[in-house]
């Protein structure tokens, strides 16, 4: 286990029947909700891809054990990364590429029962008038009712990029996405033009010593948060 705030479990789901629930999420969003991808060809009603099986696959449970979320971190290899096929990058940011070590943030997936309201988006926050109002708020009662859900995946995505000598997160996003992200003060910055991949999104990369040093200059309890669990070792910055 990676995580645990006041509402859901974070964890590493490999080599586990939660794996299996996390291809019908993203099936549910993807080709049924959503319509980005052509149901038909996920015959078993899981939507799986070639990057799977270079992927650590995380999954957030609810107090039931029901999969409320889930996202992987794509990790490098002979078949490169999802944004290489979707995405153009700028010429400078591929040079500064190859000499970084990077992960790719793919298939975030937020099931229906945990959006807000149904406004909200794929990702429960295209209305992020309530997220503000937690991100801001820095007494312990109403701010440590637990960050919202997509950030509870990004925390166990965090500490296991850095057990992992990951320095940077890649992840292609919309902008009610990027929203968020700026709430909690993530350093994303664009490194290509918006495309059109599972509707409009942005290539954006993101250094982890710079995270750091944002969320320690500006939140005390989102980076005790990040840190809580994670061995000292990766606690310092690089």
């Amino acid at each position: 286990m990676l995580k645990i705030n006041h509402s859901f479990r974070t964890n590493i789901i490999d080599q586990t029947v939660l794996l299996h629930h996390s291809y019908r999420l993203r099936y549910n969003v993807y080709c049924i909700e959503r319509r980005f991808l052509e149901a038909k060809a996920y015959p078993e009603a899981m939507e799986t891809d070639l990057f799977d099986k270079y992927s650590i696959h995380f999954g957030a449970l609810d107090r039931e054990g029901n999969l409320a979320g889930a996202v992987r971190l794509v990790r490098p290899s002979a078949i490169g990364l999802p944004m290489w096929d979707a995405c153009e990058i700028f010429p400078n940011e591929l040079e500064q590429l190859r000499k970084i070590s990077c992960a790719e943030v793919s298939r975030l997936a937020i099931s229906r029962t945990y959006r807000r309201r149904s406004e909200d988006g794929l990702y429960g926050t295209d209305n992020t008038k309530d997220f503000e109002n937690i991100a801001r708020n820095n007494t312990d009662n109403e701010r440590r009712q637990g960050p919202p859900l997509v950030l509870s995946l990004y925390i166990a995505v965090y500490q296991t990029a850095k057990r992992n000598g990951v320095t940077h997160l890649l992840a292609a996003t919309e902008k009610s996405l990027q929203r968020l992200f700026r709430l909690y003060y993530f350093p994303f910055r664009p490194i290509g033009p918006e495309v059109d991949y599972f509707g409009p999104v942005t290539p954006y990369i993101m250094d982890l010593n710079e995270l750091d040093y944002e969320l320690e200059r500006h939140d005390p309890f989102l980076i005790a948060d990040f840190l809580d669990g994670l061995e000292p070792e990766f606690c310092q910055r690089t």
